[in-house]
């Protein structure tokens, strides 16, 4: 299957109604690496679905398998047949359902916001959160120097069983994986981290 559609004007055309009368999605959950709140998957459908429905599209998510590697894949269809997917390998850090669960929950919320054009006020261009951690734009990701087998050793093993926190550092970093940390972040993030663990105690 093609990651979308050969004609995608009626899709756009809707997708651009739907955008116009989507609601800013609300902060309802959580983030303690970062101090902060952020929208979850719930508050983001909840913010589009009406407008969505309204237009004729639909979101859909499944997991593909290609050549013995799955891919996570969150469909935008349009009444009129056409679509849009976007694909995003699944490689999550362990095989256990709750890891497993965290991991398509994360994979839900990176893909949601990217299919439709929702906006949050959590957006990140303006975190000083963030901007403390030297969170890189994609672009310049592949300029960066990221941290060592031994330091995301040390990283997993200070995160151990809390696949939520995990996650959700992930996503406010706007990377997939611990490797893909800067190396100039890692003391500031493990620092934080054990801040974390030691307010849970």
């Amino acid at each position: 299957m093609e990651l979308q559609s050969l004609q995608l004007n009626e899709l756009f055309a809707a997708l651009a109604k739907a955008q116009g009368e989507y609601k800013i999605a609300e902060k309802n959950k959580d983030n303690p690496f970062f101090k902060s709140s952020y929208a979850g998957y719930e508050d983001l459908v909840e913010a589009t679905r009406p407008a969505l429905e309204k237009n004729g599209l639909s979101v859909n998510a499944r997991i593909v398998t290609r050549e013995g590697q799955k891919y996570f894949q969150l469909i935008l269809g349009h009444s009129s047949g056409q679509y849009m997917i976007s694909e995003i390998d699944v490689s999550p850090p362990k095989t256990d359902i709750q890891s497993q669960g965290s991991y398509r929950s994360y994979l839900l919320r990176y893909a949601y916001k990217e299919l439709t054009g929702v906006v949050t006020s959590d957006d990140p261009d303006d975190d000083d959160g963030e901007q403390a951690m030297e969170r890189n734009h994609p672009q310049k990701q592949s300029l960066v120097q990221t941290i060592t087998i031994e330091q995301q050793e040390i990283l997993e093993n200070e995160l151990q069983d809390d696949h939520d926190l995990k996650y959700d550092m992930l996503a406010k970093l706007r990377i997939s994986s611990l490797n893909q940390i800067p190396k100039s972040s890692f003391n500031a993030i493990l620092t934080r981290l054990r801040e974390i663990k030691s307010l849970k105690k």
